[in-house]
């Protein structure tokens, strides 16, 4: 596997901004109820962007951080499983993959033309050119959709394999009720964010840099 010149800045930019979300607030969004985890986004959009290779780099270093974060600022009552490699570490590899398997996938299905889909401004009353941006932002946003959904269930499905059965600090112990708990309160606000914001970004780089 050999990385260009553009392709090694293109994943430090991104590692750099994963990192920066990891060990700072900036990687949460906090509502009424929950916090909303958006460090994935990055990683999401970075995929959708690069190469697959791109993608699988980024997602190893992004399961790295994590782990990394969890001994420098163990939170939570799963912060002991989070410094596992097992839990998050290997789970998350496939994020990237996935999600540029599934963007470029979907735009095949679709049929989705890059020469329609980067038509001149002057084409905006083109039709061919707004179905393909509709479809493009589709493709994007089930992208989106399929690595929240990787990294979580991933990541909970090693849970389980794992640590099922521990018992945790508050009273409770690991199983289908936590895991039922987590993607409630977390995965699913993670899933409509990532939708709404990842297609709007990467998009709005595709057309910038076209």
């Amino acid at each position: 596997m050999k990385l260009k010149t553009k392709d090694i800045a293109v994943t430090s930019l991104f590692v750099a901004i994963i990192a920066i979300m990891t060990f700072t607030p900036f990687g949460m969004i906090p509502l009424p109820m929950v916090k909303v985890a958006v460090v994935l986004i990055p990683l999401v959009v970075c995929a959708i962007l690069s190469s697959f290779q791109i993608g699988l780099i980024v997602s190893i270093i992004f399961g790295i951080l994590s782990m990394v974060n969890n001994y420098v600022n163990p939170t939570g009552i799963l912060w002991f499983a989070f410094q596992n490699p097992l839990i998050s570490v290997l789970p998350r590899i496939f994020i990237g993959p996935l999600v540029y398997i599934t963007y470029n996938g979907m735009k095949k299905l679709l049929k989705v033309n890059n020469k329609e889909l980067f038509a001149s401004k002057l084409d905006r009353g083109n039709v061919a050119m707004v179905r393909a941006r509709r479809y493009n932002t589709l493709s994007a946003t089930v992208a989106s959709i399929v690595g929240v959904t990787v990294n979580t269930l991933g990541s909970m499905t090693m849970l389980l394999i794992v640590y099922g059965g521990t018992a945790l600090e508050n009273g409770s112990a690991v199983g289908l009720t936590l895991v039922v708990g987590i993607i409630v309160t977390n995965f699913i606000p993670e899933v409509i964010a990532a939708a709404i914001i990842c297609p709007l970004i990467a998009t709005g780089v595709q057309r910038a840099v076209k």
